[in-house]
């Protein structure tokens, strides 16, 4: 009976550290080596969530050697037609309640796609970061991403049990 129950108990301590394990995995939408420069290339995404079903949201976390960037990507369920310029700022509301912002690299056109009979319009938006930026999300996480564009202002939230992931995907770019 006694072996039984401690072959019972060491099982479900290693099933434990497993899925310990498992959970601090960095899952990368895009993770390679460059055979010639021998530098890397990640990217982690982050789905945001916007009150209007209508819009759709995600972050990205890029990372190519020690250049660092944030791409925030945009799709209206409609045709919408305006240049974002350069310069427009993105704000990032870490969990301690720490504003961070950015400043988007470079005018952006938008992109359209045709569903018959929907159109959807893309807007992808880079943001130029430093490592300190990257490091400082990854010690919190964030809550909310707020962009102003030419005629509103759009605000994306993270769902409350989202945001760990949000400061683990920041600690999987900082990773070599």
């Amino acid at each position: 009976m006694k072996r039984n129950l401690l072959s019972l108990l060491t099982v479900i301590i290693m099933l434990l550290l497993s899925v310990a394990s498992f959970g601090q995995k960095c899952k990368y939408e895009k993770d390679e080596l460059d055979p010639m420069s021998g530098e890397r290339t990640r990217i982690c995404k982050i789905s945001l969530n916007h009150p209007n079903n209508i819009i759709k949201g995600y972050l990205k976390f890029h990372r190519a050697g020690n250049n660092y960037e944030l791409e925030l990507g945009i799709r209206y369920q409609s045709k919408r037609s305006f240049k974002i310029p350069q310069g427009t700022e993105m704000k990032i509301k870490l969990e301690d309640g720490t504003i961070v912002s950015f400043l988007s690299n470079k005018d952006i056109f938008p992109n359209f796609t045709v569903l018959d009979p929907t159109i959807f319009t893309h807007y992808q938006v880079f943001y130029k970061c430093t490592k300190e930026d990257i490091e400082r999300i990854s010690g919190t996480g964030f809550s909310v991403v707020q962009s102003e564009f030419v005629d509103q202002k759009l605000t994306f939230t993270v769902k409350k049990k989202k945001i760990a992931e949000t400061a683990h995907k920041a600690k999987c770019i900082l990773s070599d």
